[in-house]
């Protein structure tokens, strides 16, 4: 009886495929592969589901799975190969057909498999890194990957290297296999290439300081001096700026997964600075020729400054590490000074000051880690004589943590 109704189902799909076949529309979607189980209780849904309402369908074939009359249905597959006919009637459309096939298999195997980042060397591979398309679909999990350590070889000198990686399946005494290459970096291989645009980047910013600094001294050259000529007062202001560092070395780096280039910077350090100073003569007690400026002097000034490292920075887009420790300085003192000619010439200078001076750490993508601001009280002065004798001194008198 089973075995007549079979029949009979083969007898009608073959008739439905000569109606078909002159009529024959795209809408039942894809073929599918199914994979085969011990007790035969391996199903699959077939067709798909219309972009419209208002379709009729009435699917025909073996072994299906509960209505028949929807656009999506279940098949229980049992042999080889089966194909499911469809027919899906409209208002607007008329009559349509369409036919899915589906292929039972007792095997799985590893169609393709498509890498998707690159690695350090050191990293893990992990399967899930990889594009992985089975047949039948949906056995991904099962594949087992080798290596699972990213290696970059210590005799290749090219910071990328491309290695192999392994893909097995194993099922019902089947073992299916695939490989494909991944791009393995280690950025302590130089990379000869020409300065990045990070970089350059970079030594802008730099620059703008440097420019900061640049008009401070034009200001002292071309206002302050000026006006100090031909005044009793001696007014004075020196700016500085200074960068330590080695030349750059560059190579590339794989920051989540992309690679990117890189640049180092061993030993870098920033450090500018700017002080004023003015010297008002006291009238019964120096000489008010400008050209001669002798005796005792009252001495007002403030200076400020910043440093930053020295530190290592490797910059590596968004992976980049970059740590820098720094200070920043603001100094006013007052004193005296008696002098001879003129202060570079023969001259004593004593002066009481505070120094007010807080602490940083930066590392990059953080807010700025400030410490607690240190206020400290000193003696300070020097004694010039000419160029044969600078002995300069510095004693502190005390020092105090701000909250």
């Amino acid at each position: 009886m089973r075995k007549m109704k079979y029949i009979k189902s083969m007898i009608v799909a073959a008739l439905l495929l000569l109606v078909w076949l002159p009529a024959q529309a795209q809408f039942a979607g894809e073929d599918k592969t199914v994979l085969k189980v011990p007790n035969n209780s391996q199903e699959v849904t077939i067709g798909q589901d219309s972009e419209k309402d208002g379709y009729c369908y009435q699917w025909v074939g073996p072994h299906i799975v509960g209505d028949s009359n929807k656009a999506k249905i279940k098949v229980n597959p049992r042999f080889p190969k089966e194909d499911y006919f469809v027919k899906r009637i409209s208002d607007c459309d008329g009559v349509e057909y369409d036919k899915v096939t589906v292929k039972l298999v007792d095997t799985i195997s590893i169609v393709s498999v498509k890498p998707t980042r690159c690695y350090n060397d050191g990293d893990t591979i992990k399967r899930e890194h990889f594009e992985i398309v089975t047949l039948p679909e949906g056995y991904e999990s099962m594949v087992i990957v080798t290596p699972i350590i990213a290696n970059h070889p210590t005799t290749e000198e090219n910071p990328e290297w491309l290695q192999s990686v392994n893909f097995r399946l194993e099922y019902n005494n089947h073992t299916s296999h695939k490989s494909t290459k991944v791009s393995v970096i280690n950025d302590s291989k130089p990379l000869t290439i020409s300065f990045n645009p990070e970089f350059l980047e970079f030594e802008k910013k730099l620059k703008e300081v440097e420019d900061v600094l640049d008009l401070a001294l034009k200001i002292k050259e071309g206002i302050l001096l000026p006006l100090s000529k031909g005044s009793p007062i001696d007014i004075g202001c020196d700016p500085s700026f200074n960068i330590s560092t080695a030349v750059p070395t560059f190579s590339c780096y794989c920051c989540e997964g992309k690679r990117v280039n890189t640049f180092n910077l061993p030993g870098w350090g920033f450090s500018g600075s700017i002080g004023c100073e003015a010297a008002i003569p006291i009238p019964a007690l120096s000489c008010p020729i400008p050209c001669a400026k002798t005796g005792l002097f009252l001495t007002l000034g403030f200076s400020g400054g910043v440093s930053l490292g020295p530190t290592y920075i490797v910059w590596r887009g968004k992976c980049s590490y970059v740590e820098i420790p720094g200070e920043f300085t603001v100094e006013i003192h007052g004193g005296a000074r008696v002098q001879a000619l003129d202060k570079d010439f023969l001259s004593l200078t004593a002066q009481l000051g505070g120094v007010a001076s807080r602490a940083f750490s930066w590392k990059l993508g953080q807010p700025f880690d400030i410490g607690r601001a240190k206020l400290q009280c000193t003696l300070s002065g020097e004694v010039v004589a000419t160029s044969l004798l600078k002995v300069p001194f510095n004693i502190v008198l005390g020092e105090v943590v701000l909250e």
